[in-house]
Parts: structure tokens; sequence; C-alpha cells
């Protein structure tokens, strides 16, 4: 007797992750999730959208796209800080309509692409019923409420970028480049996938993709030189600018990358502290990207699913990273799932981790009532075990992950070292 069961198990997942997806939906007009995310708790729907409107009114009012001043055509706002294309192109063409109901058009855009995205891993991979867990996980993740509650672009990014792996694993590298350029132009932050493209051979596009980087923006920074220097201190001050020595400033419950937990786990440590000195956190940075360096240079065979989600788990554990940005891992954890077999019971156990919420209700509960200031982060008023447990839930799943696929891409070409090493 055919089992029944078994044939139906992967559909009955993806239909429930697609409920859960509907429910995460109706909270975004009733609010009954909110108290589980920093980012819900603490800001209005919407907000990081009306940062990239904002950008585009400006654009369009030949004003600097920087400017930390809210535009009337906005009822609230995050400054702009992206790149001044994003602006004169996705944001000036939002501005065709009032800013609120242009939120509403850019949820509708997120929900196709997740659809797009999880059809992407049901027709365009061989992996027999675990696609259906492929496309469960793009609706199955809470980082994905805040992504549409916030108004963000990580999802945009998240697609770019899934769509650059398939047809990298299609061998169709030509093709995978016009995603991934297209993301360079949304957030900088897929500059991180460069290493791959170099160890696949692919210098002239990354030349290629260098010179449209640089056509599409360096016109706007030429005319507004001091710009220049806003843009690079929004995205990457705090790796040149002055060590900030504010302990309260530097809690931040929102910032679940590995630099944060680094930072929640010494001032455990030393109550006293009102920084992480400077030398700790290079030495954190360069071990991760000299480690990765090495995972994707020294391997003789090309493993381009293992890299694309080394360097994503590179960005999480070494950029400042907030919930809702862990919607980029879903194209790392959905490829691991569906194409490599070998990686997918921790692929699984991570993706569960990451897609639930953070103990973020938990500090608050433990710290009671406390004031409300949108500038001072609410972990402030935590005890220092709920920041560890806080930052861990999000940080140490992906700094396994990234040690796993790290360590495997570097064990054969280490037993060849110890193998050529030995006396004959």
């Amino acid at each position: 007797m055919r089992d029944v069961t078994g044939q139906r198990w992967p559909q009955a997942m993806l239909a429930a992750a697609i409920a859960l997806h509907a429910a995460m939906l109706v909270s975004l007009f009733t609010g009954y999730l909110n108290f589980l995310f920093d980012d819900a708790s603490r800001f209005s729907r919407g907000i990081d959208f009306y940062g990239i409107y904002q950008g585009g009114t400006y654009a369009l009012e030949g004003h600097t796209i920087y400017d930390w001043a809210v535009a009337d055509t906005v009822p609230y706002s995050t400054p702009y800080r992206y790149l001044p294309f994003f602006a004169h192109t996705v944001g000036a063409a939002f501005n065709a309509i009032p800013a609120r109901g242009a939120y509403w058009v850019w949820v509708v855009c997120i929900e196709l692409m997740v659809a797009v995205n999880a059809w992407g891993a049901l027709r365009f991979t061989d992996a027999g019923k675990w696609r259906y867990a492929g496309a469960a996980c793009w609706y199955a993740f809470t980082p994905l409420y805040l992504e549409i509650y916030m108004g963000q672009w990580s999802i945009l990014m998240a697609t770019l970028t899934w769509w650059t792996g398939l047809l990298l694993v299609r061998g169709a590298p030509i093709r995978a480049a016009v995603p991934w350029v297209a993301s360079l132009l949304v957030k900088t932050n897929s500059a991180l996938l460069g290493p791959l493209w170099l160890r696949l051979g692919q210098w002239r596009m990354l030349a290629v993709a260098a010179v449209i980087i640089v056509l599409l923006n360096a016109p706007y920074f030429l005319f507004r030189p001091d710009d220049w220097d806003t843009f690079l201190r929004l995205n990457f001050g705090s790796y040149y600018g002055e060590e900030v020595r504010d302990r309260a400033v530097l809690t931040i419950s929102g910032d679940l990358s590995g630099k944060a937990f680094v930072r929640a786990v010494w001032f455990a440590v030393d109550g006293q502290a009102d920084h992480v000195p400077r030398l700790v956190e290079r030495a954190y940075l360069v071990a991760i990207v000299g480690a990765s360096l090495a995972a994707t240079f020294l391997p003789r065979r090309v493993d381009v699913i293992a890299l694309i989600s080394v360097w994503t788990c590179v960005f999480f554990l070494g950029y400042p990273a907030w919930e809702h940005h862990y919607v980029m891992m879903l194209p790392a954890l959905t490829l691991l799932i569906v194409a490599r077999p070998e990686y997918r019971t921790v692929a699984l156990v991570v993706f569960v981790l990451c897609a639930s919420p953070t103990p973020y209700a938990l500090g608050e509960l433990a710290a009671g009532d406390h004031p409300r200031d949108p500038l001072l982060s609410d972990e402030n008023y935590w005890p220092a075990w709920a920041s560890v447990l806080h930052h861990a839930s999000k940080a140490l799943p992906v700094a396994w992950l990234w040690a796993v696929l790290a360590l495997s891409q570097l064990a054969p070409a280490w037993r060849s070292r110890v193998d050529k090493a030995r006396p004959v």
C-alpha cells in the first residue's frame, strides 16, 4: 500500500508555513506580535521604508539625500543611508504616490518576492521532498515579520542573492552576475561575495561591476563631496572612527551581530567596562575574515553554496545586524537545505533558531517598568544574563554554521598538507 502520509507531509509543512506567515501579516494591523521584537516595540510601522521614500523626495528636490531632518512627505523616518542611485531610482519612483500608500505597495512587493523565491525552491532545485522545506523557509521566518513591519529592503537583497546562488549552481555565472550587481546597487553588504567571484576566476565581471557602481554613484558624490563622508560614516564609521566609550550607546538590543554578542559578554564579565577594547574587536574581525579567505582560496574544489553561506555569515558576525537583517540568511540556509545534504541537519537547526523570536520579551520582563527612549536601547535596563542570552540567540547559531562550513572547506587542504609533510 502506498504511504500516503509520507507523500503528503512536505506539502503539509509548506501549508503550515504559509499559515504561520498569514498569522504574521495579521499582526501588521493588530500588533499582537510586536512585544516579541525590539524594533516593533520601539518604532512605528514603516519607518525604514519612509527613509527610502524620503531619500527619493530629496533626490527629486535636488536636496542632499543624507539630510537627517524628516521630510514633509513622510510621517516619520530613519535617515537615508544607501547609495545615491537607489534614492534617485526606486526612492524617487515611490514618490509618485503618497508615502502611506507607497508603504503598502512595498508590502505587496515583499509578498511577491517571497512567493517567487519559494517557487524557485520548488522549480529550480532537484531536492525531492526537501524542496518543499526550502519553499517553507521563505514563509516560516519571524524576522520576515519585522522586515515587513519596518518596510525594510533586506528581502530584496535576499531575493537577489538567492537567484545569484541558484544560477551559479546551475552553471550560469554570467547570468548570476546580473542579480548580484543589482544587489550592490541596493545595499553594499553583498560585496562580501567578491572573494567567491575571484575564486571562480570572474575578474572581468568584477571589473565591470565596479565600473557600473562607480558610474551610477560617483557623479552625485562629485557634486556633493561632503555627502561622501556622511555615507562612509553612516555605514562604516564604527570601523575607522574614534572609539566610542559610552556603555549606554554601545548597548543595543536591536543589534544581533556577532560583534554585539562579544560586547554583551564583555560587559557581563566586566561590569565596570564602558567599551570593548579596539584590539579585541579587530582581532575578532581579522580571525573571521582571515579564516573565510582561507576557506575560499585554499581548497582545490570550489563549493559555491558553502562559500555563499560562509560569506553571508561573515556579514552577521562582523557587521551591525538588526533582527530584520536576518532575512538575508535565508538564501544561504535554503540553498544548504535543498542542495547540500551533508550540511542539511546543521542548516535546519540554525534555521529554526534564526527563525524564532529572540528572548527580547524575556529581557523586558526581567527589567520590569522602565523609561522609553527611542535613542536609548531597552537593553540598558536588563540584567547581564538577559543581554547575553538575547544576543546569543542569533549570533551563536550563525557562528556555528560559519565554523562548520569554513572548517569543512579547509579540512581537505589541511589533510593534503599533513600527508605531504609525512616522511616517506
